[in-house]
């Protein structure tokens, strides 16, 4: 992967929450964000296979940078419309 990122490695794992309500009681959140951009990364995972990047605006300024396998977001979306059928509709 190119940019000023460094290596970040192969995202393996998500967790995907389908009933989401006290979803992150275990743990401290630090601050509320705003997804800004989400963009497809060619290449992205150190196996080549494409990921995904996230920018997440967490205000003054300051902005985080989150990726996950493109496989991973795809399961996780397709779980959710499981959940929701006809929301694309």
């Amino acid at each position: 992967m190119s940019g000023d990122l460094g290596d970040l490695g192969d995202v393996t794992s998500l967790q995907i929450i389908l009933d989401g309500d006290g979803a992150f009681n275990d743990v401290e959140i630090g601050a509320d964000g705003a997804l800004t951009r989400i963009t497809l990364l060619e290449g992205g995972m150190q196996s080549g296979s494409p990921s995904v990047g996230l920018l997440i605006d967490i205000g003054d300024g300051q902005l985080v940078f989150a990726q996950t396998s493109l496989k991973l977001l795809i399961s996780a979306a397709k779980a959710f419309e499981a959940r929701h059928p006809g929301i694309m509709s």
